[in-house]
């Protein structure tokens, strides 16, 4: 079975931009989770920000209270990669995907990095992109672990690797994730 790749990172990372990069230079499907999930549950697919904003904020305080969403959701995700060849953001399958059927990359950058990213983006402050994000992730921190007991953006096991974003250009990350995802296919 051909493997995934699945880029993991808190917002502002640079998984998206990764996703795209990598789905093209390896032939493989994209999988934009969170626009994806914002579809099937019917939320706003304008708004650019949105997780960021006062909707994304009330809907994943709707998702911490019924996690049902969130659990169909992954187990859609399975399915769909089971056949292999997709690259994906996720801030799940890594845990619950087999091991032997993905490679896993976590991108990390500070707060104000991510911030600074986000608000560029999304024509917003950094300072509100800022305390949008740190709340946007207590929530999904919150949702993850009360879901599957994931303590997301701390436990990174299920990673093959761990790259910093903080002082690297996209071009760069993209160098390096290439370089080693060229690599681990060819085992």
């Amino acid at each position: 079975m051909a493997k995934n790749l699945i880029i993991g990172g808190m917002s502002g990372s640079g998984k998206s931009t990764q996703v795209k990069l990598l789905a093209q230079k390896f032939k493989m499907k994209p999988i934009f989770t969170s626009k994806l999930f914002r579809e099937l549950q019917k939320q706003d697919l304008q708004t650019n920000g949105f997780w960021e904003k006062q909707g994304g904020t009330k809907f994943l305080q709707q998702r911490l209270n019924n996690l049902s969403a969130d659990k169909a959701f992954d187990k859609k995700l399975l399915e769909i990669s089971a056949k292999g060849n997709f690259v994906m953001d996720s801030w799940t399958m890594p845990w619950l995907m087999d091991k032997d059927s993905m490679v896993a990359v976590w991108l990390e950058a500070s707060p104000e990095t991510r911030a600074k990213r986000v608000a560029k983006r999304n024509k917003q402050t950094q300072e509100e992109v800022l305390k949008a994000i740190k709340e946007k992730e207590e929530l999904s921190k919150r949702i993850y672990y009360q879901a599957y007991g994931i303590k997301f953006g701390e436990d990174l096991k299920p990673f093959s690797i761990v790259l910093n974003t903080d002082n690297l250009s996209e071009k760069k990350v993209f160098a390096i994730l290439s370089a080693f995802v060229q690599a681990v296919l060819k085992k």
